[in-house]
């Protein structure tokens, strides 16, 4: 049985490593730091198509849906959606469920041209508006049913279902160079190692032709201060963006908490945080979120505001998901990264490549031995 080392235990390497067993590979996971503890941790975890940040047009294409290129990361994002949908059926309780969204506008919005993907369109703005309370200041809106992950909770139930399969987990190891592994994990002729590292995923791969930006990511976890209020009453299913303004309010699927947001700032690097920075983008985001949906601020339950960050991995040209190089052993380096703000959105997508990618390095180097 042909090897499959995956490196990282983000979402994108979970999906990787489930979509390499179904392929037939005994997949090894190795990883050096895993959730709760990921920027995949720090998702808000809808699954919106098209993309909202990747490399095709970005929030562009939510403003001007004409703007939609379709390309190979289109027909990821709508994979990836439809994977995520059967997980929701078939997994009620595993952090994933169908969830309406509501996209706002200022300025009149046509009806987009994929509308054939998005399930349960509605488009009558006004009384969209004014049935779920939005503030002023918006004119258009249109309403669909997406995938929503609670990404924790989900990866928590992924790990136990690879377990369950036989996949082997490595925890504490921080790879400096992706050959190393052939021989730490004595690969041979058709085996494959994954590079799923995110941020870290150009150095890894020594990658100096494209350069990677840490995308802050700061969103703030709206909680109830006790579950024992009179008042207190499960969130109500329905997401609210405005996406002009990257702007958002995501319910948890548990219905414990709504996921406030967001934040896009980039730098080269890892980008400097201090308290006074953190507080400042707190405050500014949860005032967008009341002004976005004005009845939060009527409530009586006492809510605290969490703040919770990770950066997006950005690579300038989009994601690389590819195979990289063939090693002197026969081993394929594939790699999986660079999927700033939409690496939940694209991961069955993307994972599903990777595999077929695998499985036909496998079978090629087999046919080599004869």
């Amino acid at each position: 049985m042909p090897q499959a080392v995956v490196v990282g235990s983000g979402m994108s390497g979970l999906a990787v490593a489930r979509e390499c067993v179904k392929c037939g590979f005994f997949v090894t996971v190795v990883y050096h730091r895993s959730s709760p503890n990921l920027t995949s941790d720090v998702a808000g975890g809808i699954i919106q198509f098209p993309l909202v940040s990747g490399g095709i047009s970005g929030e562009e294409t939510h403003t001007n849906p004409q703007a939609l290129v379709e390309n190979q990361e289109t027909k990821w994002g709508r994979r990836s959606q439809a994977a995520w949908r059967e997980i929701a059926a078939q997994n009620p309780h595993c952090g994933v469920q169908e969830t309406p969204v509501l996209m706002c506008y200022r300025n009149r919005f046509p009806d987009p041209p994929y509308v054939a993907d998005l399930r349960n369109y509605e488009h009558n703005g006004k009384e969209l508006l004014k049935q779920h309370g939005i503030g002023p200041g918006f004119v258009d809106a249109i309403k669909y049913t997406v995938p929503m992950v609670e990404t924790t909770k989900y990866m928590t139930f992924l790990k136990a279902q690879l377990q369950g399969l036989g996949v082997r987990f490595i925890p504490n190891v921080e790879v400096k160079s992706l050959p190393e592994l052939v021989v730490s994990q004595k690969l041979s002729r058709g085996d494959v190692i994954v590079n799923c590292t995110g941020i870290n995923g150009a150095r890894v791969a020594k990658d100096d032709k494209q350069t990677m930006k840490a995308v802050l990511g700061h969103v703030i976890h709206r909680v109830p201060i006790s579950f024992a209020h009179p008042d207190w009453k499960p969130v109500p299913p329905l997401s609210v963006v405005d996406i002009e303004n990257f702007t958002y309010i995501l319910p948890k699927p548990s219905g414990n908490a709504i996921v406030l947001g967001g934040t896009k700032i980039q730098d080269d690097g890892i980008p400097t945080l201090t308290e006074e920075l953190i507080a400042e983008q707190r405050k500014d985001v949860v005032k967008r979120c009341l002004d976005l949906l004005p009845h939060l601020k009527q409530e009586t339950v006492p809510h605290e505001y969490r703040s919770v960050i990770g950066f997006r991995p950005a690579r300038e040209s989009g994601p690389r998901c590819e195979l990289g190089s063939v090693t002197a052993e026969g081993v394929a380096i594939l790699h999986n990264y660079g999927h700033s703000g939409d690496g939940i959105t694209l991961a069955w997508g993307c994972a599903e490549h990777i595999a077929g990618l695998a499985s036909t390095h496998s079978v090629a180097q087999s046919k080599a031995k004869l």
